[in-house]
């Protein structure tokens, strides 16, 4: 009975926990590395967690009207137009180039592009295909599609993408405890600071919050934005002090935000899609 009473939100939170816990939990038992069978299946059946979630809720709790807003938000490409569709591809690339940009003039290595890009350029081709379907589109579709609008409508553009941020961040918990994974690549070779992982997150929640809410609501908008962050990420290899100044950047951005939400308080889209 108390899971009924609770807010979608909530439930929304619950409900995709324990169906992403449950895959990646099994996975952390069995203590292989990422790359032995069956831990590739089970952290792909784990992350469609978010998008079953939020397909489970909509189906059971929401009125058709929610649903029909639900799938014209992920399939309208209109809603964001030109300049917000570059934008959400370009604003992570820009973030990483000037980041490493910085670190070179300050004598750092700036950027550079692995191996296995740099000597095949055609393989950049099924990674990224592989970058858009495992995380931008099953995460977005629950994150972004169902729980930042329902977050909105009980609190405003800046304290739902600190929760939703954070829990975001927690959700991936698991993958720290999956050998050779990117999580417990942080935490063995201390190479950059475990703390750089959240702050990113929450960061770029943050961002991702704003053009949310500028392109009514557009779970598109999301699922670029997330592909950039993670194409920037495997494309570029960065040293430390590019990782940092790239959290400074976010970091102004957010800012920015801030001040922007701060001054604009009646047209915060707080209760879209609630």
């Amino acid at each position: 009975m108390k899971f009924i009473r609770m807010p979608s939100w909530a439930k929304y939170f619950m409900l995709t926990y324990g169906i992403t816990w449950f895959f990646w939990g099994i996975a952390v038992f069995l203590r292989l590395p990422i790359s032995a069978m069956p831990i590739p299946i089970l952290i792909a059946v784990g992350g469609i967690g978010p998008v079953a979630s939020a397909l489970i809720l909509s189906y059971s709790i929401e009125k058709k009207s929610y649903r029909v807003s639900y799938w014209q938000r992920f399939l309208d490409v209109r809603r964001m137009g030109w300049k917000w569709l570059l934008g959400s591809f370009l604003v992570p690339v820009v973030m990483t180039i000037v980041a490493g940009c910085l670190d070179q003039l300050l004598h750092g290595n700036g950027l550079s592009i692995p191996d296995r890009f740099s000597q095949n350029f055609f393989s950049l081709i099924p990674f990224a295909i592989f970058s858009l379907f495992f995380g931008p589109i099953p995460e977005e579709m629950g994150w972004r599609g169902y729980a930042l609008g329902k977050l909105q409508g009980k609190f405003n553009p800046l304290a739902a993408s600190l929760i939703l941020g954070c829990v975001w961040f927690v959700w991936h918990i698991p993958l720290f405890f999956i050998p050779d994974s990117y999580q417990n690549s942080l935490v063995v070779n201390r190479q950059i600071p475990l703390w750089f992982f959240p702050a990113n997150i929450i960061l770029q929640t943050i961002s991702m919050t704003y053009i949310f809410n500028q392109t009514r609501g557009s779970t598109l908008s999301a699922v670029i934005f997330h592909f950039s962050v993670n194409f920037c990420g495997e494309m570029f290899a960065i040293s430390p002090r590019g990782a940092f100044f790239q959290i400074l950047l976010w970091a102004f951005t957010a800012a920015a935000i801030c001040l922007h939400w701060s001054r604009n308080k009646n047209s915060d889209n707080r209760s879209l899609l609630s």
